[in-house]
């Protein structure tokens, strides 16, 4: 009976899940999709989440509202260009797809200076 009600609370934690993202912009899964790919945990370091994307967009907004946009057109830079390469937007991609994508992005002479700016 315990691994069925495991089974259960995992499928409704799954479907929540996914309600949640398909309740989200495409730049908002877009910026999640990217912090969890830039930070995703470790012991000692906590993996990226909603709270992190929105206490970041918090930070770069009060230093300057303009720097709040760059770093938004940033991201959106990024998801099209994951689209353009993959024909897939970044949060659509596993997570193996989309390291490689930073990896490639980071050695972009174009593409480096969003992800520079993120």
């Amino acid at each position: 009976m315990g691994q069925k009600t495991n089974r259960v609370a995992r499928t409704c934690d799954t479907l929540a899940f996914l309600s949640y993202c398909a309740s989200m912009s495409t730049g908002a899964r877009a910026a999640l999709a990217l912090a969890e790919a830039l930070i995703p945990g470790s012991s000692r370091l906590a993996a990226a989440d909603e709270v992190t994307v929105r206490r970041t967009e918090e930070l770069v907004g009060s230093l300057h509202p303009a720097l709040l946009r760059a770093w938004n057109a940033a991201q959106g830079a990024l998801d099209t260009a994951a689209y353009a390469r993959r024909g897939r937007r970044f949060h659509a991609l596993g997570a193996l797809a989309q390291d490689e994508l930073l990896r490639q992005f980071e050695l972009d002479p174009i593409l480096g200076k969003p992800l520079a700016l993120i």
